[in-house]
């Protein structure tokens, strides 16, 4: 969400206000820099990868469904804390937007990994991003297809990047590590992840959505000072 932040003013410089354009910002900024160094006050590295998600099993022949937009897993490496969450990207203007049911996907797949998918907003008229619980505008909210919402008292980019952070909002990845697994079944080659996800886990029954558009993996790995 950083480099959702950071692409915001380019997105809205070229004035195609619509989600598509703004994650490919997102996968332009993600791309570019792929390892990072840090020095202070720790050591360590910061080391990205991008993938892209294909359709798994039969069914090339019909238009792809997707869970979300993007996924996003930190692994603070070597050990097996391992964190990741959903984002639905949305645009607004003056903090206003339109949420689509079928968009939404409801009933949502991702929603059976716990409470670990998120909408995102970029306001065009100040580039500002705020997020908030899909969970918070499930199908009761929608008496039909679309509905409209305000987003001003969603909570900014860098508190919501926080409190997830430091597990305030959204789980760490349980037993079996089902979102982790369903999104190993969809890439190739694979990223490097914890030996804790077992093959096992590994979905067995085709499914309907490819949960992601994208996957970016994050390992954070601190050295010795």
């Amino acid at each position: 969400m950083v480099a959702a932040r950071s692409r915001a003013p380019g997105w809205h410089r070229g004035r195609v206000l619509e989600e598509i354009a703004l994650l490919n910002r997102v996968v332009e900024t993600m791309t570019a820099n792929p390892v990072c160094v840090f020095d202070h006050p720790s050591v360590g590295t910061v080391t990205s990868e991008w993938y892209v998600l294909h359709r798994r099993g039969p069914g090339s022949g019909s238009p792809d469904l997707f869970g979300a937009d993007l996924a996003v897993t930190v692994w603070k490496a070597p050990a097996s804390w391992l964190k990741t969450a959903f984002f639905q990207l949305k645009t607004s203007r003056n903090y206003g937007t339109r949420l689509d049911r079928r968009q939404l996907g409801w009933p949502q797949p991702i929603l059976t990994f716990g409470p670990v998918l998120f909408l995102v907003v970029a306001n065009a008229g100040n580039r500002d991003l705020r997020i908030t619980p899909a969970s918070f505008y499930g199908p009761q909210q929608f008496n039909g297809p679309k509905r409209a919402c305000r987003t001003h008292n969603w909570t900014s980019a860098i508190p919501w990047i926080e409190h997830w952070l430091s597990c305030a909002s959204g789980p760490l990845s349980g037993p079996g590590f089902p979102a982790e697994a369903v999104l190993l079944d969809h890439v190739g080659p694979e990223p490097i992840l914890p030996d804790i996800i077992r093959p096992e886990t590994r979905a067995r029954e085709p499914v309907e959505a490819i949960p992601a558009r994208g996957w970016l993996v994050v390992s954070v790995e601190r050295g010795e000072p």
